[in-house]
């Protein structure tokens, strides 16, 4: 599929191209999805559905945001997104040059900006940012056309109202992963840990699957299959170097059943069977 590369400009409504270097901010509202894939040059999208769900095709991952959902999408972002039932659909879309973005976040935030931009990129919004929202957008539909210079103040405030919130979830997230690493690195003290498999860690961490998922990609860059697999063969290359346990001893210590599997999955990592590291490091 061809990725359209649409710029700030695209999104500017013909009555105010005649300021249009004066403007950092716009927005629609939509009752249709856009089902093309597409980038964004120059600017960002801060997406809140106010009704119905759309699946939000992000990077070649499929993520379903439904009502009172805010998505962001960056310059680094390829998307698209469909709708996914009958409910009429109302989508509320504000567009940021991403200079204007920066701009909020160093003044407002130091350093965040990398988070922002790399980061969670899907939230559920509570009531109070959500009326915000609406109580801002209802304020600038009562502007007239030649009130541009409000409209991109009010959206701007809209828009610092937004990473605000953004930025209060962030470092919720931060203190709560700072939390879950010291009880990880507590629960890896303990043999019974390199056993155990996901559903097993997420019931000793107090999180969901999904939850997990999302901070282990935030934190790692991996899955928390991944990370137990790298952290059993780990443990296993230890003690294939400073016991003398056997192989298969040693397969049932990191919870495989089938030696065969094992093997090929550590050979995978160190580039030689268990047996040949022993003889190699042991």
């Amino acid at each position: 599929m061809e990725v359209q590369k649409l710029n700030f400009n695209y999104n500017v409504s013909l009555k105010t191209v005649n300021c249009l270097n004066a403007i950092d901010f716009t927005y629609h509202i939509n009752n249709y999805d856009y089902p093309y894939l597409h980038t964004h040059l120059d600017y960002w999208e801060f997406t809140v559905v106010s009704s119905g769900t759309i699946k939000n095709v992000r990077n070649g991952k499929d993520e379903l945001i439904s009502k009172d959902m805010l998505f962001i999408s960056t310059p680094a972002d390829t998307h698209l997104f469909r709708r996914v039932d009958d409910e009429p659909l109302v989508i509320k879309n504000i567009v940021c040059r991403s200079k204007a973005v920066k701009e909020i976040v160093d003044v407002l935030f130091k350093d965040y900006y990398p988070t922002l931009f790399n980061g969670k990129k899907v939230y559920r919004l509570p009531k109070y940012v959500l009326y915000m929202l609406d109580t801002n957008i209802a304020l600038i539909n009562s502007y007239s056309e030649n009130e541009w210079k409000k409209t991109n103040e009010t959206l701007k405030a809209t828009v610092v109202g937004l990473i605000s919130y953004l930025y209060s979830e962030d470092i919720k997230d931060k203190r709560s992963t700072e939390k879950w690493e010291d009880l990880l690195n507590a629960l890896k003290t303990d043999e019974h840990f390199y056993t155990c498999n996901v559903n097993e860690l997420c019931e000793r961490l107090g999180y969901s699957r999904a939850q997990l998922n999302r901070i282990f990609y935030n934190k790692y860059g991996i899955s928390p299959h991944d990370y137990l697999i790298g952290c059993k063969l780990d443990y296993s290359a230890s003690l294939l170097t400073y016991t003398d346990y056997s192989v298969a001893d040693i397969c049932r210590m990191v919870g495989y059943a089938n030696q065969a599997q094992f093997n090929k999955t550590f050979k995978n990592k160190f580039g030689v069977t268990p047996l040949e590291y022993r003889n190699k490091n042991g």
